[in-house]
């Protein structure tokens, strides 16, 4: 091989290796482009789009009107076509990144659209029914996106009751709200929403046992009697610490 064909050789081995450095420098520089787009650009939904995911959620067309921004994000008035009764609204916000709290691992900020139509079937139907068994306090805050937790929120039931007859009362009213709109309908669609529960207090005095029924279990009287009978032991237990603690 002549010299002039060694050089020709070196010549395009240089040219490839350029080409390579380039577009490694233009991936590396793109994806920093886009990290930097993660942590600092926060585009929001157009109306258009929003009222598309909340179709895709509910299976259901919604309409929006921007509102007065209030706090973080964007908070629009929606109306559901399935079910025009409830008032709702949705927020398209974003959430801040942050470190995980067992690893260390950044989350970058997430965005997300909330909306308060499962507390507000929540307020409107389940609420009314429980009172029609005399139970209270089981309302939800509007922006709830569930009502499973919570120590002091409830139907409070006193140890003393017939838990035998409350046991048919409360898994007649779990299932007449399971059959309520919007929650039959997410149960038809196969969407999760044991989030959404029936939370009982039962209660002697000043202490209390938190049990709760969720709405994507179809309780039957003995089941539900079961379980307030496994509150009330602990109801039992509870008041035997205290009493040995005095």
């Amino acid at each position: 091989m002549t010299e002039e064909e060694k050089e020709a050789l070196y010549q395009r081995a240089l040219r490839r290796r350029r080409i390579a450095l380039a577009a490694l420098a233009a991936i590396v520089t793109g994806v920093l482009a886009l990290l930097l787009a993660r942590l600092y650009v926060h585009p929001f939904y157009s109306e258009r789009r929003l009222c598309s995911l909340l179709e895709e959620r509910y299976g259901a067309a919604f309409a929006v009107r921007r509102m007065p921004d209030e706090g973080e994000g964007r908070v629009y008035q929606a109306v559901c076509s399935a079910w025009p009764e409830l008032e709702l609204s949705v927020r398209d916000v974003w959430y801040d990144g942050t470190w995980d709290s067992l690893f260390p691992v950044w989350h970058f900020p997430r965005h997300a659209v909330v909306d308060t139509l499962r507390a507000a079937a929540w307020n409107r139907y389940a609420v009314p029914i429980l009172a029609e068994y005399g139970w209270e306090g089981a309302e939800t805050g509007e922006w709830a996106q569930f009502n499973e937790f919570g120590d002091e929120s409830g139907v409070v039931i006193p140890g003393d009751a017939d838990l035998d007859g409350i046991a048919a009362e409360l898994a007649e009213a779990v299932g007449r709200i399971r059959e309520a709109p919007v929650f039959s309908d997410l149960l038809e669609r196969g969407e999760r929403i044991g989030y959404w529960a029936v939370p009982v207090l039962l209660a002697d005095g000043e202490c209390r046992v938190r049990g709760t029924f969720r709405l994507d279990t179809d309780w039957t009287e003995e089941e539900v009697r079961a379980e307030l009978r496994k509150l009330a032991e602990r109801l039992e237990k509870r008041l035997a610490r205290q009493a040995a603690g005095r």
